[in-house]
């Protein structure tokens, strides 16, 4: 076991006021730089899914300590002739546990610096095939933000794990979001994002976040997470705020992708191509 991780909860900033109204600066020719792999796909570019807490995988982490101590794990086979002398796992990957050496209520799995998340997915991955097959419905996400630790100069990213529905997707997505802003809270004077939804997904979200009240949603981007607050009550006007550690750049890129995103689905892709197309010849 590493040094125990101090936990320090997020906690989700809630406003209730009406869903917001989009720029009319999202055109086509403005979104189509902005949205680049997006611009054919229908993923959403937001999702917000129910995070495992550190505590319910205990097991599961502890069997990739010990296996990996073992053995050699190329991608999901075992090769029988390849040992380790150190424990792979255990040394790239700074579990978090709390000061009795236990795995703590957080979303927070633990932390690895950027050149070991693969090799950490793949034992990950493993484990899943060989020894946990109750939790093959799970999406381990790294954060999109790094942290620094007291005693480690080094940049570390979090690892988190989401829950995925049926169809291996998130309980909840942009699909249902109408409108994003970035700005600076006045509470913290934190560069954040406000997500505004449709009249349907303030149905879905308020329902999602009920059904949550003391567990951990993530919010992720591009297969990152923003952050994974803690829900302490429903969230039922329409309007919720994203606070990752953004920079103003960053918080403007991911409030124009989301906006881009909702023109697109709004208009639709034939209409959204013909728009592209005609905005183009005024230039």
């Amino acid at each position: 076991m590493k040094n125990p991780i101090i936990y320090i909860p997020v906690l989700l900033l809630l406003i209730t006021t009406s869903c917001g109204e989009k720029s009319q600066e999202y055109d086509a020719c403005y979104c189509a730089p902005v949205l680049r792999n997006n611009m054919h796909s229908d993923e959403p570019v937001l999702g917000f899914y129910e995070a495992y807490e550190a505590s319910e995988l205990g097991e599961f982490l502890d069997l990739a300590l010990m296996d990996s101590t073992h053995f050699q794990i190329d991608s999901v086979e075992v090769r029988e002739n390849e040992y380790e002398s150190l424990n792979e796992f255990n040394y790239k990957f700074k579990v978090n546990i709390d000061g009795n050496y236990n795995f703590p209520n957080s979303p927070n799995l633990g932390y690895a610096l950027a050149e070991d998340t693969a090799r950490i997915n793949e034992i990950l991955a493993f484990q899943i095939l060989e020894n946990w097959f109750e939790i093959d419905k799970i999406k381990f996400t790294w954060s999109n933000n790094s942290i620094v630790f007291p005693d480690d100069e080094r940049e570390y990213f979090t690892l988190h794990a989401l829950k995925l529905d049926a169809e291996d997707q998130p309980r909840f997505s942009s699909k249902g979001v109408a409108s994003a802003k970035d700005f600076i809270d006045s509470r913290d004077n934190q560069v954040s994002i406000s997500v505004y939804m449709t009249e349907e997904g303030t149905q879905d979200w308020a329902q999602m976040t009920s059904e949550n009240v003391g567990n951990f949603i993530a919010m992720v981007s591009r297969n990152k997470v923003l952050s994974a607050p803690h829900i302490n009550s429903p969230i039922t006007g329409g309007e919720t705020i994203i606070s990752g550690g953004f920079t103003n750049e960053e918080a403007k890129e991911l409030t124009d992708l989301i906006n881009c995103d909702t023109h697109k689905r709004r208009l639709g892709r034939a209409a959204f191509q013909k728009e592209m197309e005609e905005c183009s010849k005024k230039k």
